[in-house]
C-alpha cells in the first residue's frame, strides 16, 4: 500500500519517510504508522483499485471503464505523439490490452504487470 492512496482515501497528509530512515528505524516508523492508521482496513481496497485517483469517483463498476479510458488515451495520444509510434502499432497495443482487460474478471488481476517479477 502506498502513502498517496491513504492520503486520497482518508483525506489526510502523511509525512514521507526517507529510505535511509526507513532502513535504520523501520520498527519505530511501523509503530508510528499503525498507531495512526489501521492499514489492514484499507488493504483489500488498495489491491482492488490501486492508487489511481479515479477510485474515488463513482461506483465500483465505473472503475474498469475509467481505467480502459486512461489506457486508450495513453496509447492513442501520449505514446503516438511522444515516441512517434506508427498508428498500426498503436492498434496492436490496444488489441493486446483489450484482450487482457476482457479476460480479467476481477479488478486486482489488472495489476498483473506491476505485481510480476521486478516489473
Amino acid at each position: 500500500m502506498n502513502r498517496e492512496f491513504l492520503e486520497l482515501k482518508l483525506n489526510v497528509g502523511l509525512e514521507s519517510i526517507s529510505y535511509e530512515r526507513l532502513l535504520s528505524h523501520h520498527t519505530q516508523e511501523s509503530f508510528n504508522i499503525i498507531a495512526k492508521i489501521k492499514l489492514l482496513k484499507y488493504f483489500d481496497e488498495y489491491l482492488n483499485f490501486g492508487a489511481y485517483p479515479f477510485f474515488l469517483e463513482g461506483e465500483e463498476q465505473d472503475y474498469v471503464m475509467k481505467l480502459t479510458t486512461a489506457i486508450n488515451k495513453t496509447l492513442e495520444s501520449d505514446l503516438l505523439q511522444l515516441f512517434k509510434i506508427d498508428p498500426q502499432n498503436v492498434s496492436l497495443l490496444k488489441k493486446a490490452f483489450g484482450g487482457f482487460m476482457s479476460k480479467s474478471s476481477r479488478r486486482d488481476e489488472h495489476y498483473i504487470f506491476s505485481k510480476g517479477d521486478g516489473a
